[in-house]
């Protein structure tokens, strides 16, 4: 082998390794690290850098537009509210409109069964003499016609709504505001004149009851004819004295003289009706 390498003509060459055991690794100084980080933020804190001072008109102007900001807010929000109370008005004019034609519709219908009340109430009287002489189909005809009071119910859907929730302060139209009142505070006047004079037919039913024998009379109109009925010359009373049968006669006077007067508070009530609905329509341009 040493044969080879001595005529292979390369002698192997030593190359001697001083590597230090430990190696120590470079420390910078604190001195070299602070002037680095304060190249690094040097830009910031440049006494060279240019510097502007805000004047009076730069804080003027940022001001007004502060202000402007703030003022085109409290406007577009003062226009949307008025907007939403004023979409609020007109759909309580709406309403309004809309109960007021149900009552004049049901003022209409009323005013038909009044008129063909007071007319049997009329004929009793004419009639009433008769009473204690025998059957007499009108008589006792337009006795039936008097049991009942036909009451007006008033649609105040609207004006409840009004009133509870402080609605009547969007009604801005003082003609229209007036009328709605106005109409509001016959109509409570004229249900209380109604409720009186329900009380009084109410009394007037009892009296009936206690001299004319209903009963009686109905059983035998299933089993004769008004002609044998009227042969018979039967009345048909309970009582037949003339202090209660004159008690009765008073109390149909008195109820002649009150129905009238509905009768015309009727009129007057459906006349007030179709005014406000006018208004109304007028007023908001409603069709």
């Amino acid at each position: 082998m040493e044969e080879n390498k001595k005529d292979s003509g390369f002698e192997e060459e030593k190359i001697p390794l001083n590597i230090p055991s430990t190696v120590e690794p470079v420390q910078e100084s604190t001195e070299t690290s602070t002037i680095q980080n304060m190249e690094v933020h040097h830009h910031a804190h440049d006494p060279a850098a240019p510097h502007h001072k805000k004047n009076w008109k730069s804080y003027f102007w940022e001001f007004l537009m502060l202000f402007l900001a703030v003022f085109c807010g409290f406007l577009a929000e003062y226009q949307l509210e008025h907007k939403i109370e004023s979409d609020r008005e007109k759909e309580y004019i709406q309403s309004m409109v809309e109960d007021l034609q149900k009552d004049t519709s049901q003022v209409f219908g009323l005013s038909k069964k009044l008129i063909k009340i007071e007319k049997s109430i009329d004929s009793i009287l004419m009639y009433f003499e008769d009473l204690h002489k025998g059957f007499d189909p009108v008589m006792y005809r337009n006795l039936n016609a008097i049991y009942s009071f036909p009451i007006f119910i008033y649609t105040d859907r609207t004006m409840q709504q009004l009133k509870n929730s402080g609605g009547m302060r969007l009604i801005k139209n003082k003609k229209a505001a007036d009328g709605i009142l106005n109409y509001d505070a016959f109509v409570r006047k004229y249900q209380n004149n109604d409720a009186y004079v329900q009380r009084y037919w109410e009394f007037l039913t009892f009296q009936r009851i206690g001299i004319i024998d209903r009963q009686l009379l109905e059983k035998e109109l299933k089993s004769k004819t008004v002609e044998e009925l009227k042969l018979n010359s039967k009345n048909y009373l309970l009582a037949n004295d003339p202090v209660t049968l004159g008690k009765f006669r008073n109390s149909i006077l008195e109820l002649q003289t009150y129905h009238h007067n509905t009768v015309e508070a009727q009129k007057k009530l459906f006349s007030k009706a179709v005014e406000l609905i006018t208004i109304l329509k007028q007023e908001y341009h409603l069709k």
